[in-house]
């Protein structure tokens, strides 16, 4: 039977069902798209990270903090660096928290000295590739993301004892 022959609720059936296939189709074409977006912005995004979070650590010298940022080392590794907060003293308290990324994730990962894991995941936004924590919606970018790293983990050294 032609399309002509058909009745109209077959018509629009068949063509509900193309409609679907097509979007189907986009959305795949457009998370692959997003994916190689993020492959490529990744390693950008994660040195952007080491640097602002190196600047973080240095704005917290002003509370009296001091610290630093250790990277890479190791070649064909994912561990990309450790940053370093302490608040010295007769009895100075320190944290870390390692870093690791390989190329082609869509997240980094972290290792706090005191045991907690923790990603921050790479999504396409509309103003380009951005980092959100697990469990949260709001995009940040690589200064966010630092802020936040970093007032944390001063936060936690401030709490000790």
């Amino acid at each position: 039977m032609n399309d002509e022959q058909l009745p109209e609720w077959v018509r629009k059936q068949k063509a509900a069902n193309e409609t679907k296939c097509l979007r189907e189709e986009v959305d795949r074409q457009t998370a692959i798209a997003g994916s190689l977006r993020i492959q490529h912005e990744g390693p950008q995004i994660v040195g952007d990270l080491l640097r602002e979070l190196l600047m973080q650590v240095e704005a917290a010298r002003e509370l009296g903090f001091s610290g630093g940022v250790t990277p890479k080392s190791e070649p064909d590794s994912d561990y990309v660096g450790q940053v370093n907060v302490i608040l010295p003293g007769n009895y100075p308290r320190f944290t870390h928290t390692a870093i690791h990324y390989n190329n082609g994730d869509n997240e980094i990962r972290f290792l706090t000295l005191e045991g907690k894991a923790f990603k921050l995941l790479f999504m396409v936004h509309k103003d380009g590739v951005r980092l959100y924590r697990e469990n949260s919606v709001t995009p940040m970018t690589s200064r966010d993301a630092a802020e936040w790293l970093v007032e944390r983990m001063c936060a936690s050294v401030s709490k000790r004892y």
